[in-house]
């Protein structure tokens, strides 16, 4: 067949098919792009062209609906060079009563996506979860935007420059206050502006004083800015988070109250050599939390009735653990307990509300007691340590070895958390006398090998253990009841678990795949099915090497 008659038919079949999965969602598609395309807005759809466009008359949505079809906005762009001009309309969102939040389906007035010159002019949006709303899109501008009575009135959301340069002036407000978007400004102050959302792109000693930043996706962002304070300011009831530095240095963050924001009370993001200090974070998802960042200073802050009330990550490197975090700093009435480089201490943690040790040696921590962090504790990078007598509730994690071997968890009851213990990239650490109830998933091993598990139980996890492309580790005496699988072992080879006891799994007690040289001995299985095993056309031997794997207590599967 001709080719270019293949492309013709491939064409056309893409476009139907697109038009048919847009009219489940009830909005409109537009035909494929043949340079600009310009018209009338009549309903809520997608606009995927470039070109001209005028809202004709008002536009209604219900929630409910929105949320049943999965629709995020009612108007989205997706294409660059689009001018959407609402001629003063009103674009409305009919609530029903509906209070649910769900982060991934925040209805939206107008949303641009992964776009860039983009302008939006005469737009009264009113009712929804977020108004306007620009992801990862820059080089836009908007003038005379009306955002009234949404959850979220105005936000920008991006990981670059780029994604934040716009051309947002003071004609645009919020609940009739203005929106304050500046760029590049220097050697500025703002002492109690009028607006209650401010963002400072690539600034320059610039302070904010006595702002109440509320009800936007932000309070206040900092991007890319330096040698700049942030001052009593009030940020409640935002989005994404009351106060934010991202990509921003030398900064200082003093006397901020940041409460009831839906993900993030003050969140430092890839933001080096800070200070916070005298700040209180309340009722947020997570109160204070740096991720990325590195050389901060955290001074008198107060964490309380948070989801976490504190937590400090970076996927990539131990250099974001690196921060100057005293006891000065109390989450739900406790001190942190933050080690950088300590060595050959023994330090009793009976008024500590969380451990970190960082680049650790020969430390030892007792009588932990973790409630509502992001770890109960945590060792990165740290080797010969161990920590003893731990209890954690509502955690992310109770206990987490990063890049660190030779640690011991000891005598832990850890409950309600996200994960009970996990190890990554971790090696010769000792995981003894734990009791994990209640929490999603028990014991996590990913790419960390040579360790031991002794005496270990988990009750009601979708996971008991699991180990995850981790190799030669030893478990004895472990116990699984009511979990989705009690124990997993994925892409793992030459473990050995002996003496245990996993019963009441939901979906299967025991599951080996792509793993070679396990053996499972002296088990007790009780469970609606005991061993799952992976296709033997797919991995050829398998059933005989699993005879091997399962010594001893054959009689006992349901296979």
């Amino acid at each position: 067949m001709n080719v270019g008659i293949v492309v013709l038919l491939a064409s056309l079949l893409f476009q139907v098919v697109s038009a048919v999965s847009m009219s489940a969602y009830g909005e409109i598609s537009r035909p494929g792009c043949y340079g600009l395309t310009s018209g009338p807005v009549e309903k809520c759809e997608e606009i995927s062209c470039p070109g001209y466009y005028e809202l004709t008359s008002d536009l209604i949505i219900n929630r409910n609906t929105m949320l049943k079809y999965n629709i995020v906005s009612c108007i989205q762009i997706n294409s660059p060079n689009v001018h959407l001009d609402c001629k003063n309309h009103t674009i409305k969102l009919v609530r029903d009563n509906d209070s649910e939040t769900v982060l991934s389906r925040l209805p939206t007035g107008i949303f641009v996506a992964n776009s860039k010159n983009v302008t939006i002019t005469n737009c009264r949006i009113v009712g929804f979860d977020r108004g306007i709303y620009l992801e990862f899109s820059g080089y836009s501008t908007l003038r005379n935007n009306e955002m009234t009575d949404n959850r979220f009135g105005f936000g920008v959301f991006g990981t670059e420059e780029w994604h934040y340069i716009n051309d947002v002036d003071e004609s645009n407000r919020v609940e009739g206050v203005p929106v304050f978007y500046k760029i590049k400004v220097q050697d500025s102050v703002y002492d109690s502006p009028y607006t209650n959302t401010f963002y400072c792109i690539s600034c320059r000693n610039v302070t904010l004083k006595k702002l109440e930043a509320k009800n936007n996706w932000f309070g206040v962002l900092f991007y890319n800015t330096q040698y700049s304070r942030i001052d009593s300011v009030s940020a409640s009831y935002n989005g994404y988070a009351g106060i934010i530095l991202q990509n921003s240095e030398n900064n200082i963050i003093e006397s901020v109250t940041a409460k009831n924001n839906l993900q993030y009370g003050i969140d430092l993001w890839r933001s080096s050599r800070n200070v916070l200090s005298n700040s209180t974070a309340s009722f947020n998802e997570y109160g204070i939390y740096l991720e990325a960042s590195k050389d901060n200073i955290l001074k008198n802050n107060r964490m309380d009735y948070n989801r976490y009330n504190f937590g400090v990550w970076d996927p990539n490197s131990s250099t974001g653990f690196m921060n100057n975090i005293d006891d000065s700093n109390l989450a739900g009435g406790k001190s942190i307990l933050y080690l950088v480089r300590a060595k050959d201490l023994v330090v009793d943690g009976s008024n500590a509300s969380t451990l970190y040790c960082t680049a650790c040696n020969n430390v030892t921590v007792e009588n932990i007691s973790a409630k509502n962090m992001m770890f109960g504790v945590i060792f990165v990078d740290s080797e010969n340590c161990k920590a003893v007598n731990i209890t954690a509730e509502n955690c992310g994690y109770g206990a987490y070895s990063r890049s660190s071997k030779n640690i011991t968890f000891a005598k832990a009851s850890l409950k309600a958390c996200n994960a009970g213990v996990g190890l990554s990239r971790s090696e010769k650490n000792i995981i003894r006398d734990v009791n994990v109830e209640n929490c999603k998933e028990g014991i996590n091993l990913i790419q960390s090998k040579g360790n031991r598990l002794e005496n270990i139980t988990v009750d009601s996890a979708s996971f008991g253990i699991q180990l995850l492309n981790s190799d030669r580790n030893n478990l004895n005496n472990i116990g699984a009841k009511y979990c989705g699988y009690g124990l997993y072992i994925w892409k793992s080879n030459g473990n050995k678990a002996d003496k245990g006891e996993i019963i009441g799994s939901r979906t299967c007690g025991v599951k080996i795949y792509r793993s070679e040289g396990n053996t499972v001995t002296n088990f007790n299985l009780s469970n609606e099915k005991n061993v799952c095993q992976d296709n033997p056309s797919l991995f050829s031997g398998f059933y005989a090497s699993i005879q091997n794997f399962f010594t001893r207590i054959l009689s006992l599967f349901k296979l």
